[in-house]
């Protein structure tokens, strides 16, 4: 996972194989509006236990469903250290300016490698 940030603004933890990402708590004060981020937390510390542990602090995880405009989206959070993790694209309806606070996902190897292959086809065919 790379991570992104510093001390100050706390850190973003972005996987690149599933486009997921753990926010740290003080990455998520600095970055969500207040009421935003107390519902948000409110709902996923009343849930249920994940069965994993923290990537950053080996806390344990619990998991609840946070509601949104369109549907719920189950988001987890560690109760020691207060991260959440967001699966791929679950941040964006609680952060308006989500395409200019983390980072956004590079073309695949597999992508290139795919389109390459389709531009040799066409070439020789």
């Amino acid at each position: 996972m790379e991570m992104h940030g510093d001390v100050v603004g706390g850190h973003l933890h972005y996987c690149d194989y599933c486009f997921g990402m753990l926010t740290s708590d003080r990455w998520l004060d600095t970055n969500m509006d207040t009421q935003v981020l107390r519902r948000l937390k409110t709902a996923v510390f009343n849930g249920e236990a994940a069965d994993y542990s923290c990537p950053t602090c080996e806390g344990e995880m619990v998991k609840g469903p946070v509601p949104t405009s369109v549907a719920p989206i189950e988001v987890d959070g560690c109760l020691k250290c207060g991260s959440l993790w967001f699966d791929n694209r679950e941040l964006e309806p609680f952060l308006p300016d989500f395409e200019e606070l983390t980072p956004q996902p590079m073309e695949s190897t597999a992508s290139k490698v795919t389109a390459g292959v389709a531009r040799l086809f066409r070439i020789f065919h």
